[in-house]
């Protein structure tokens, strides 16, 4: 289902209930969700009518599931499936009550995404969502009150919604949910008409609604927008979008969290008045993921040893907490957990002296080249303060002396063109010579995954021969190789 009340109800009426909820992504693809049905044993699927083509085209493959609910939010004919409402008006058998509920006993479910293999099912106990709703809610993590209005953008089949439908219930905070219209158009008018205070989501959307609400304030009168907080994560935003944002009264935060966390876990927030030496030798706070809410602990471990908060000791990211999974969905993998019960994330990164996370990259996406790091984010942000960039990554493809390099690509604005030269030069003030992109492509759009990361193993897959088809098409632009096709 889509961000709506039928969502909302079923995130407390399933577990109050006695059952477990577990959402589904459908964004993922077919084969992925047959899979999660099935690995999960769901017996009951409550389906928008909107996505009920989708839901026929896998239901002979799923096993388990003994109905089917549909949600007429978009009005559709339901094809013979029972109605939300209609089920929800059904009598209650005599002697049924709701049962006490055990706080260890699970509560809902959810599945990674698939980036690293196959989805894997993570369950939540009511004491773990309680716990994490607690501690985001306090002031340093979201610091939502009932005071707040809250726009709930990050869909709801994602990660608990980042905890928004548990921390906003346990505060009174007045919770929003925009359906299936997260166009920016469509959020800013949900923003004026609500008056929004705090929302979340990943930074695609916001790097959209900063261009509409420049385009706006261009041609038109400004936006009418309340003085708003907004949550951040999934990957980096680039750096210029906090002063972008800033300018229209929208404070930019980055948050930092793993389905097997319950969602986020850290939220970025400037240094105390009192500390502002550690301020000073952390840098710009905003460009961290913050430090971990109360109940969670993170540590940096490179081969076996827990590193120093110095900023530049770099190492895996591990983490537990009363909101931590211990343990995958009837899925052993061996080396996920350490023995005294960290989660070892797969993530890069170092924490500096004020205590602020900062993730660098997956392991996996990091670039190795001639035995040096290269995080590939950085070159994304410098790349993107350019104009004429309005979206880029920048991936590590094999190479035959220096083992990877790095190579960016970009998608332009409309009409809009870059010499090779004049990209490398603007990065050379900040970058050594060596951890320079080793070419600059063009691209008509960047892939995403199910959950809006950038699909850098897809684009590691089709352009680990780029060496070769650069040699074939580099007379393709004057000003950078086009790979389009």
């Amino acid at each position: 289902m889509w961000n709506h009340h039928v969502h909302l109800e079923a995130y407390f009426g399933v577990p109050a209930a006695g059952g477990v909820l577990h959402t589904i992504n459908h964004r993922l693809s077919p084969d992925d969700q047959v899979y999660i049905i099935n690995h999960a044993r769901d017996k009951i699927l409550i389906v928008d009518d909107v996505l009920l083509p989708q839901l026929l085209e896998i239901l002979p493959r799923l096993e388990t599931v003994e109905k089917v609910i549909i949600n007429q939010y978009g009005l559709e004919d339901a094809a013979g499936f029972a109605t939300y409402e209609a089920w929800l008006d059904e009598p209650v058998p005599s002697g049924v009550t709701l049962p006490e509920i055990a706080e260890d006993s699970p509560a809902s479910m959810c599945y990674t995404g698939g980036s690293t293999g196959r989805p894997k099912g993570v369950v939540y106990s009511h004491r773990g969502l309680v716990m994490h709703a607690f501690s985001q809610a306090m002031v340093d993590g979201y610091g939502v009150s009932r005071n707040d209005t809250v726009l709930a953008v990050v869909p709801m089949f994602h990660g608990n919604g980042w905890g928004l439908p548990f921390s906003c219930a346990l505060t009174g905070a007045k919770l929003v949910l925009p359906g299936p219209k997260v166009d920016p158009q469509s959020l800013l008018a949900l923003m004026q008409a609500e008056q929004v205070t705090f929302s979340a989501g990943v930074p695609t959307v916001w790097q959209e609604l900063a261009r509409s609400l420049e385009q706006a304030t261009a041609t038109a009168t400004p936006a009418n927008l309340c003085p708003m907080t907004i949550i951040t994560g999934g990957a980096a935003p680039p750096q210029h979008l906090f002063d972008r944002l800033a300018h229209f009264g929208i404070t930019l935060l980055q948050g930092w969290g793993m389905t097997e966390t319950a969602s986020v876990i850290t939220v970025s927030r400037p240094q105390p008045k009192h500390n502002k030496a550690v301020d000073l030798a952390s840098g710009d706070w905003r460009l961290s993921q913050g430090k971990p809410m109360a109940i969670v602990d993170i540590r940096i471990v490179s081969e076996g040893n827990v590193l120093a908060h110095d900023g530049r000791s770099i190492g895996e990211v591990q983490v537990r907490g009363a909101c931590v999974t211990n343990k995958y969905f009837e899925l052993n993998l061996p080396g996920r957990w350490t023995e005294d019960g960290w989660l070892c994330t797969g993530d890069i990164g170092h924490i500096d002296p004020g205590g602020n996370l900062k993730v660098l990259e997956r392991k996996e996406d990091l670039i190795k080249s001639g035995g040096e790091w290269i995080p590939p984010q950085d070159l994304e942000d410098a790349l993107l303060e350019l104009p004429e960039i309005i979206e880029c990554t920048v991936i590590g493809i094999p190479h035959e002396k220096w083992g990877e390099r790095p190579l960016a690509l970009m998608v332009l604005a409309q009409g809009a063109t870059i010499e090779d030269e004049a990209l490398r030069l603007h990065l050379l003030g900040r970058f050594a010579k060596w951890q320079l992109p080793q070419a600059f492509v063009s691209v008509a759009s960047i892939p995403r995954t199910a959950v809006g990361k950038i699909a850098r193993r897809q684009l590691r897959e089709a352009y680990a021969d780029w060496p070769n088809r650069a040699m074939e098409t580099a007379s393709q632009s004057p000003h950078h190789v086009c790979a389009e096709d």
